[in-house]
């Protein structure tokens, strides 16, 4: 769709792993923190990554829900919101 000057229009994310979850790019996120954790070797850093990871879980559902309000029935109901097939 073409924008308007000044105007924003939402449409639904697709492609990559967009088709098959929410926030793709929150995962991918969560795999940096655990994978920083796993260098630094230290117990705090995992509990960061792991406070990450429960952040942006939530945030993930939230968003999945505000799209299914925004979009209705032309939202996918079989989209994941952070791990496809999982969650």
């Amino acid at each position: 769709a073409a924008q308007r000057k000044g105007t924003s229009d939402y449409v639904i994310p697709t492609g990559g792993l967009f088709d098959a979850c929410t926030m793709p790019h929150y995962l991918f996120e969560i795999v940096a923190w655990f994978g920083l954790a796993f260098v630094a070797g230290q117990l705090n850093a995992v509990l960061v990554a792991a406070g990450m990871a429960s952040y942006l879980a939530g945030r993930s559902v939230a968003t999945t829900r505000w799209y299914e309000d925004k979009f209705g029935t032309k939202w996918p109901k079989d989209r994941a919101h952070l791990v496809p097939g999982l969650f």
